[in-house]
């Protein structure tokens, strides 16, 4: 369960934030929408600050959408990452730098 409760000197559950900082590995980061209550923007950017060779950039989509895609689909229109593969150009020319 440490992989999923919060811990002091874990920007995220399940690594340290000296493990995050010493990451020596490309990392692109996804901005988290500022009304997004579960994955906090605060949290994004602290991670991108914490891991020195991080790139933050915006994701392909509107700052609502995790509240979106969760009312989708508890209304059973649709998942929670049905729309995840507008990530892949993102993904695509950063794999490829």
């Amino acid at each position: 369960m440490l992989v999923y409760c919060p811990q002091p000197g874990s920007t995220v559950p399940g690594i340290t934030d000296d493990a995050l900082g010493k990451l020596d590995a490309p990392t692109l980061i996804f901005r988290s929408g500022e009304s997004d209550p579960h994955h906090t923007r605060a949290t994004s950017e602290q991670l991108h600050a914490l891991i020195p060779c991080s790139q933050l950039v915006e994701p392909p989509w509107p700052d609502d959408e995790w509240i979106r895609r969760g009312e989708a689909a508890r209304a059973g229109e649709g998942g929670l990452f049905e729309r995840w593969p507008l990530l892949a150009p993102q993904l695509l020319d950063f794999a490829q730098h």
